[in-house]
């Protein structure tokens, strides 16, 4: 991540397997300029859908871009997919399939509003 909001919101939190609604379980960075959070699979993989768990509180989750790719640089991976506008009312899951089966190592999710952060209590990687 490109910072931690505080102890409690980890990048670990954002794949933990839990699909919480509390604040203290979610992955929450810090506001600043173009805030993001990545995930290294360790291995390459085709990927076709993405599921994230917003938090439940309306903050943190608004002009999204989801870049996948075995870049560890995010600029370098293609658009997965993006979440234009704010974050989405309390109990939503949104799923984001990419255009076509996309192989990468690295997932990122990014803001580009400022000052935002980026927070999330799950994202799910669905193989292709």
């Amino acid at each position: 991540m490109s910072s931690v909001s505080n102890s409690n919101s980890s990048e670990s939190h954002g794949t933990n397997g839990y699909f919480c609604y509390g604040y203290d379980s979610c992955s929450i960075t810090g506001p600043l300029n173009t805030p993001w959070w990545k995930a290294d699979l360790q291995n390459s993989y085709f990927v076709s859908t993405l599921i994230v768990k917003p938090r439940d509180d309306g903050y943190d989750f608004s002009n999204i871009e989801i870049r996948f790719g075995n870049s560890p640089t995010i600029s370098q991976n293609p658009i997965l997919a993006t979440y234009l506008g704010s974050t989405p009312p309390a109990g939503t899951v949104l799923t984001f399939k990419a255009p076509h089966p996309m192989e990468g190592r690295y997932l990122s999710i990014q803001t580009f509003t400022f000052p935002f952060a980026v927070g999330m209590c799950e994202v799910q990687i669905i193989e292709a």
